[in-house]
């Protein structure tokens, strides 16, 4: 793999751990119900990024 495939994996992999940050469980998943608060801090921070 090149450094650009390397690099575009690594930032994919961060933005999903950072999207998956939003409306984290206890038991380690994630749910973001569409509209609720999770998903509304995702949805505006995402547009920041």
């Amino acid at each position: 793999m090149d450094q650009a495939s390397t690099t575009l994996k690594d930032d994919l992999r961060q933005s999903i751990n950072w999207l998956a940050s939003f409306g984290k469980t206890e038991n380690g998943g994630v749910t973001r119900l569409l509209y609720d608060e999770a998903w509304q801090q995702a949805q505006q921070r995402s547009h920041r990024k």
